[in-house]
């Protein structure tokens, strides 16, 4: 018997190791997993790299011409290398309105297209004009299948005109877990180790978890530091708050951390924050969990499809203050708490967010038998 002929899929995601400035995102971290998972082996790839090149993104005129060079390279593949399906990543805003196009020819080609949303800011796309909106609710009408994040993005995207439910997957976000370790609980560590880890952006909670710390530095919790690891448009902003509220000691900034000082990093720590006020379905807090730290995030996006309130983290209202400073508050004090809600956090990550559970499922969406 011969063997199976592999699919021909034209992927447009971010596959460069980093940005040019160090940077990573939840993106590139799915892009990268899924051509290096079991699904290569059925699949051929060809690669088109949206990978922005630095953070904060480059000036309209650079960005402008990335996307014509991405568009041009879409036209070329499908046209004289035609592909057996378009998967195709996209985020919000320009993004998407890039990405767009794409599906347009594709659909005009007859080619499948596989749309895979990846940014919780598409609900601002949707408030933004009525153009857009119109624009948003088309480009998913005209795809074959939408690959959601979770159950809370398959409810949002069924409710598009011309979205019917058999056009929705739900493939949840997922990691490579070989890479992770789970973190040997220590009990005693003296100072805890308080980690957020992403763009340093207004929209990720960043000022708020520097608001909901202040009140904890008063000498009735363990001492702690809260490690920023990451950067973006408000870092100066961020650091100026730092200092204004005599909070250096405590807070920290490490910039991006990759390879062993990124591992170093999560090994140490103790409790992780996400208080993000959009999100789709976040990698870092994802890879926070596969170590079995105990998390606190936001219900927003696709977090509540991962956390579970008081079983395997804890969840706030995003621009909830209070709310975050009494839960980092009741983290810091109770250890027994912290190895449950991390224990649970791993074993939730290792049964429903591996890589290969997502092949899978993909294989499935491309056809491959078995």
């Amino acid at each position: 018997m011969s063997p199976t002929k592999k699919k021909k899929v034209l992927f447009v995601g971010s596959f460069a190791k980093s940005s040019k400035d160090g940077s990573t995102g939840g993106l590139n971290f799915a892009s990268r997993s899924l051509i290096e998972s079991s699904l290569s082996e059925h699949v051929e790839w060809r690669l088109i790299d949206s990978t922005t090149p630095t953070v904060p993104s480059p000036n309209m005129r650079i960005r402008f011409l990335l996307a014509v060079i991405r568009v041009f390279l879409f036209l070329f593949y499908t046209v004289f290398h035609r592909p057996d399906y378009t998967l195709i990543f996209v985020g919000n805003g320009y993004s998407f309105l890039e990405k767009g196009l794409m599906c347009i020819w594709a659909k005009a080609l007859r080619i499948p297209i596989l749309l895979a949303p990846r940014s919780g800011y598409i609900v601002k796309d949707l408030k933004s004009s009525r153009r857009m909106r119109w624009y948003v609710h088309t480009v998913f009408s005209i795809s074959d299948k939408v690959i959601c994040q979770g159950e809370k993005w398959r409810d949002l995207f069924v409710s598009f005109p011309g979205v019917k439910e058999k056009q929705l997957v739900v493939i949840k976000n997922w990691l490579d877990t070989s890479r992770y370790e789970k973190n040997v609980f220590s009990l005693d560590r003296v100072p805890i180790n308080i980690l957020f880890m992403g763009w340093i952006e207004e929209a990720k909670g960043v000022f708020d978890l520097v608001d909901a710390v202040r009140p904890l530095c008063s000498g009735k919790t363990r001492p702690f530091i809260v490690h920023f690891a990451g950067d973006g448009r408000v870092t100066a902003r961020l650091r100026e708050k730092i200092v204004k509220e005599n909070l250096t000691r405590v807070c920290l900034l490490e910039g991006w951390v990759t390879g062993e000082k990124k591992s170093t990093l999560l090994s140490q720590t103790d409790i992780f924050v996400l208080p993000t006020k959009f999100e789709g379905f976040p990698n870092a807090l994802l890879e926070a969990m596969a170590c079995g730290i105990p998390s606190i995030s936001t219900r927003v996006g696709g977090i509540p499809d991962l956390i579970v309130d008081g079983d395997n983290g804890l969840l706030i209202e995003a621009g909830d203050v209070a709310a975050l400073s009494e839960k980092l508050a009741l983290l810091l004090s109770d250890a027994d708490l912290r190895k449950k809600l991390g224990d649970s956090a791993y074993a939730t990550v290792q049964k429903n967010h591996t890589v290969e559970s997502a092949a899978e499922k993909m294989k499935k969406i491309l056809e491959i038998e078995a």
